[in-house]
Order: C-alpha cells, then sequence, then structure tokens
C-alpha cells in the first residue's frame, strides 16, 4: 500500500494506491455470497452463474466493494501515518483503464496537536455560602406564596395586589389601537414584571372603576415591529384583590410531603433541598468558570467538520425539545445559529480529552458511585435506581463522563489561582432565577 499525505493546517488529502486484483478478489468474494444465500428463480441454491449476479447487482456490488475497500485501506493508512481524523472523509476513486493500480484519495480534517495546556493566566473565584434559618424561613413563605389565595378588598391598589383591567393600547402618532394591545378583565400582578416596564408601576395607587393613561416605551429587546416604540394604554381597573398567605396548619406541611405535618422536620426537609441546590449551583458555577477560563487561555485550530457536525446535533435536540413541548409550526432554523455554541462545545471537548490522555485520568469509581447515589436520593426507590445506572452502560458512561470531567476541574484548580469567597445563599441563589 502506498501512501502519500498533503497537509494544510488541519486539511489533509491522502493518497493510497493500491492494486485492481484487490477489487476484483472482493466483487468476487461478494458474488459468491450473494449466489451461496440468495434465491434466483431457474437455479439451484449455489448454482447461480456469476454472469447472472452482475447483471442484476454488479453496480451495488462494486459500490459494496469500494466501501469495504476505503474502509479497510483508509483505517491503515491513517495507523501507518499516525493522523488522528476528526469528523467523516470525503473519499473517491482514481481508475487509470491500463494501469493495474488504482488509487483512493480521501480528504479530511485532523485533531489540532497541541504541545501544552495553559494554565498561567488562569484565576478562578471559588464561593462558599451556607443556608441559614433566615433562608429556610424565606423558603417557607414562598411555599406559602405559592399556595396563596386572593381576597376582594376596597382600596387603592398596592404592590403585589391583583388587579383585574381593561386596556387599550395606541401607538404615539397613531389613532386606533395597534393589533394585541387590547384586553377585557385581565388579571395583572402589580410588581410581577410580566408587562413592559413602567406599565405595572403607574397603576400602584388606582382605584376600582378608576382610568388612567399610562405611557410606555418598548423595549429595544422586544418584538421588533414594536421595540422602541412609544405608546399610551387606557387603563380601567374592575376590582384590586390582595394576597392572602395559607397559615402553617399539619395539612399545609403534609401537602408537601412531610408525613407527620410538624415544622421541625418541614424546616428539615426544606432545609436538606436549599443545600443540595446550593451545592449543585456552587459546583456549576466553578465547573463554568474553570471551563471559560480554560477556552480563553487556550487558542487552537479547530476542525470545520466537527463544528458543522456539533451545530446539526444542537440544532436537531433543539427542534426535538420544542415538538416535545407540542410546537407545531416550521422550525427551519438556520444552522449559523448554532455554530458559535457549537466551536466553543467541540474546542472544550478537544482541551479536556488532552488533559484526560496526557495524565491518564480515569472515571474515580467512589466518585460514580458517590454521583449515581446524589441521583437516587431524589427518588423513592433509591435502590432500585442504583441498580438500574449499573446495569445500564450507557447510562453509567454518562455519570462517568460527568464524573471525568469534575476531575479535570480540580485537576486545573489546583494549577491555577484560585480565590475564595463567602457570599450569601440568596444572593447566589436568587441569580439563578
Amino acid at each position: 500500500m502506498q501512501v502519500s499525505v498533503e497537509r494544510n493546517e488541519l486539511k489533509c488529502r491522502m493518497t493510497i494506491g493500491f492494486p485492481k486484483q484487490h477489487l476484483e478478489q472482493e466483487i468476487e468474494k461478494r458474488i459468491k455470497e450473494i449466489a451461496r444465500t440468495r434465491k434466483f428463480d431457474g437455479f439451484r441454491p449455489g448454482k447461480v452463474p456469476a454472469r447472472v449476479i452482475q447483471q442484476r447487482y454488479g453496480q451495488q456490488v462494486r459500490e459494496d466493494a469500494l466501501d469495504e475497500i476505503a474502509r479497510k485501506n483508509f483505517q491503515a493508512a491513517v495507523t501507518q501515518e499516525k493522523l488522528h481524523p476528526a469528523g467523516y472523509p470525503s473519499i473517491e476513486f482514481k481508475d487509470e483503464p491500463d494501469s493495474a493500480e488504482m488509487a483512493l484519495i480521501a480528504d479530511f480534517e485532523v485533531y489540532p496537536e497541541i504541545s501544552e495546556i495553559k494554565l498561567d493566566s488562569i484565576q478562578v473565584e471559588k464561593l462558599s455560602s451556607e443556608v441559614t434559618e433566615i433562608d429556610v424561613d424565606n423558603m417557607i413563605n414562598k411555599l406559602r406564596d405559592q399556595r396563596k389565595t386572593w381576597q376582594t378588598v376596597d382600596r387603592a391598589a398596592q404592590d403585589k395586589d391583583r388587579l383585574s383591567i381593561d386596556f387599550e393600547g395606541v401607538l404615539e402618532g397613531e389613532s386606533e389601537p395597534f393589533n394585541g394591545g387590547s384586553s377585557k378583565d385581565y388579571p395583572l400582578v402589580l410588581g410581577s414584571n410580566s408587562f413592559i416596564p413602567g406599565f405595572e408601576s403607574a397603576l400602584v395607587g388606582i382605584n376600582v372603576g378608576e382610568t388612567r393613561d399610562v405611557k410606555v416605551t418598548f423595549p429595544d429587546d422586544y418584538d421588533a415591529a414594536m421595540a422602541g416604540k412609544n405608546a399610551t394604554f387606557k387603563v380601567t381597573t374592575n376590582s384590586v384583590s390582595e394576597p392572602v398567605l395559607p397559615e402553617i396548619t399539619e395539612q399545609f406541611i403534609q401537602a408537601f410531603g412531610v408525613k407527620d405535618g410538624t415544622l421541625e422536620n418541614l424546616r428539615k426537609e426544606v432545609r436538606n433541598n436549599m443545600q443540595r441546590e446550593l451545592s449543585y449551583t456552587l459546583k456549576s458555577k466553578l465547573k463554568q468558570q474553570v471551563m471559560d477560563s480554560l477556552l480563553a487561555a487556550n487558542e487552537i485550530p479547530i476542525p470545520d467538520s466537527l463544528v458543522e457536525e456539533e451545530a446539526q446535533r444542537l440544532r436537531d435536540s433543539f427542534e426535538k425539545n420544542m415538538r416535545g413541548q407540542g410546537y407545531q409550526g416550521q422550525m427551519n432554523l438556520p444552522i449559523d445559529h448554532f455554530k458559535e455554541n457549537a466551536f466553543k462545545r467541540v474546542k472544550l471537548g478537544i482541551l479536556l480529552s488532552e488533559i484526560v490522555s496526557k495524565n491518564g485520568l480515569r472515571p474515580d469509581s467512589q466518585k460514580v458511585r458517590e454521583a449515581i447515589e446524589a441521583i437516587a436520593a431524589t427518588y423513592e426507590e433509591q435502590e432500585e435506581v442504583i441498580k438500574w445506572f449499573y446495569s445500564n452502560q450507557e447510562n453509567l458512561r454518562d455519570v462517568e463522563n460527568t464524573v471525568i470531567e469534575e476531575q479535570v476541574v480540580e485537576w486545573i484548580l489546583e494549577r491555577v489561582q484560585v480565590t475564595e469567597k463567602t457570599v450569601n445563599f440568596s444572593d447566589i441563589m436568587d441569580k439563578q432565577k
């Protein structure tokens, strides 16, 4: 097998020469296999002449034979030349009629060669926090707020009240209401920030039956047809209701899965859940900061083919999720919308693989077990969940990949500048929303 390679950065053109006899032998082998396994009218099994098979399946047999030769020769050649292909090669054959030789020409990209992972410039801020009794109080009040009821009141509207309003919006310079800018008996909670900025605050102090003109400007990031435009809404209040939080009774507590209905155990359950969310958030923030810093500190060439493949995968995943949420419309999303994220994911994957490979990192079995137990802790049948993971190699691999990423983060943190900062629970968790 004669091999020649032309390289231009990550792009390769490899020419592989081989005897035509190899192709003829592969074709002959496939014809014999067809004769042995397929039925032909008028012929006994295994007695079908080669010319009959050639007439019926000749083109397909040749294409299959070429595919097999391409696979074997390409794999052997990249191994011989110590190349690491990225993505799938584009292959064509060159066949000179008067020659006993053929050539396979493969165009492909290779992974970049990374001499070292640069970490010197990376600085990481590691956040720490704890759940306090005040945080637990605030969370229980949020649980009460989730089950609040509304009571009609005879007073001016205050922040957090729910209004029933009629409104009609007119754009500046126009006389007729714009499409979608009117409604009757619309329920609006003041302070919910569900309307255009300035709309809700302008209704604080309004009374039942009162009508106000509310002037607003649509934000620049609003719908393109309305962004930046001024409008006036004529708003009439039909009713004002204030929130009524439920008392913390045994029945209320049991509704959150605390069977004995005691406040002590509710607080314990709430604290455990908050601590679990806090730990996850702190770890996620630290990991994201490390990964972003790793990307910024290391400039490497990235194979275009891998970015294209990842962008396609991201688009397919996005469309699948949208369909799963019930979206039925057309989603001809340009692949370019996903390429920036795809580029980062591919680059990060290459850098992480380099760290894992050069440092011989392997998933720590104890950490894998702990990760699985943490997942199982959110289910009632915890042992069954654990057994399921260990009986399913694909799902176990997903956990192992997560664990090895965490081990890479730890490896990096040992080699970069880390400063620690203590923050309040609310400061870090509210920013997650």
